[in-house]
């Protein structure tokens, strides 16, 4: 049970998938690529935390995105660790001088489906077999990793094609002549996101 301290929102390293970027922009009211340039850090593959520790999203001590809030915001103070087709679900620590009230009581299930976490879950899975898929493909083929690694160097391809969800979907709608999802409908525009990431893959096959 939350305690309101904000002290486990400070000093993480909170990865995000493409998925979590665009909850997070519908929680906010922006874009992806507003997400991307200033709520993130490592190339807009993890949350930025200040230089005073706290989370970008931290206001008052409480959380201004709760309902868009990442996976490991949701699980917490569990945790989901994948290793291979393998997934593992571990008690986390609790942060120092929490003020969170931690016991023993409910499933693990309880908690995923409380903390609305598993349709993020579900998507990670999407994304992490297509990281999957693309690693086999290259592994294949000469030059496979330099390959991948110019592609995603060039000065666009890396943040449209792999983390701004919603450019890659306006891009696909307009060259395809189809109607673009609207704006709120997070699911239907990571299904084309999905979709045109998989078409991208192929072309290494």
């Amino acid at each position: 049970a939350c305690g309101g301290c904000g002290r486990c929102c400070r000093a993480q390293r909170i990865t995000l998938s493409p998925y979590e970027i665009a909850r997070l922009a519908r929680a906010t009211g922006a874009t992806t690529r507003d997400i991307l340039e200033r709520h993130t850090d490592e190339g807009g593959t993890v949350l930025r935390f200040g230089e005073d520790g706290a989370c970008t999203f931290l206001r008052d001590g409480a959380c201004s995105v709760h309902e868009g809030r990442p996976l490991a915001c949701r699980l917490y103070p569990l945790g989901r660790i994948v290793r291979g087709e393998r997934e593992f679900v571990v008690e986390l620590e609790p942060r120092a001088r929490s003020a969170g009230a931690y016991g023993q009581v409910g499933t693990v299930d309880d908690w995923v489906d409380v903390q609305g976490a598993r349709p993020f879950i579900e998507t990670a899975r999407r994304y992490h077999e297509l990281l999957t898929k693309m690693a086999e493909v290259l592994s294949t083929l000469e030059d496979g990793r330099a390959a991948l690694e110019a592609t995603l160097a060039a000065p666009e391809h890396a943040r449209s094609d792999w983390l701004d969800v919603d450019a890659v979907v306006s891009d696909a709608c307009r060259s395809q002549g189809s109607a673009e999802p609207a704006f709120g409908d997070t699911d239907a525009r990571v299904e084309i996101h999905l979709h045109q990431l998989e078409r991208w893959v192929a072309t290494f096959e």
